[in-house]
């Protein structure tokens, strides 16, 4: 799974970053119309019952704590103020990549690199 490569959260902002490249690859190069079947089931609502809703939620809890492990590594390495809260740092950042997944099914790539540019510049993080 794509999310395996948000270990180790200890990197901080390296590692997040490199997560967003490699989904983008993903996503550029997915077969149309298929997407993730988590968000398709979200987006088109049909079917969707509540052991679906089960799964979305886990899933979506444990990319978050992912995420929130990556910013928290990210504020003790001074990769980013400490004066943001990791925690919403987290949460935005999750909704930024669902955001990803919701754009790609348009097929709009060049908007999914444009928006990790933008959101490196946000947090300050140029890379190596």
């Amino acid at each position: 799974y794509l999310e395996a490569q948000l270990q180790p959260a200890e990197e901080g902002l390296p590692r997040l970053f490199a997560y967003l490249e490699a989904l983008c690859e993903g996503l550029e190069g997915q077969p149309e119309p298929w997407g993730c079947l988590l968000q398709n089931s979200v987006i088109s609502r049909n079917a969707f019952s509540p052991s679906l809703q089960v799964v979305v939620d886990e899933f979506i809890s444990i990319l978050r704590g992912h995420i929130l492990a990556i910013m928290q590594a990210a504020v003790a390495l001074g990769q980013i103020k400490p004066n943001q809260p990791p925690e919403r740092l987290a949460d935005f950042v999750v909704t930024h990549i669902q955001g990803m997944l919701v754009i790609s099914k348009r097929g709009y790539y060049e908007a999914l690199q444009h928006s990790v540019q933008v959101l490196r510049q946000f947090l300050r993080y140029e890379g190596n």
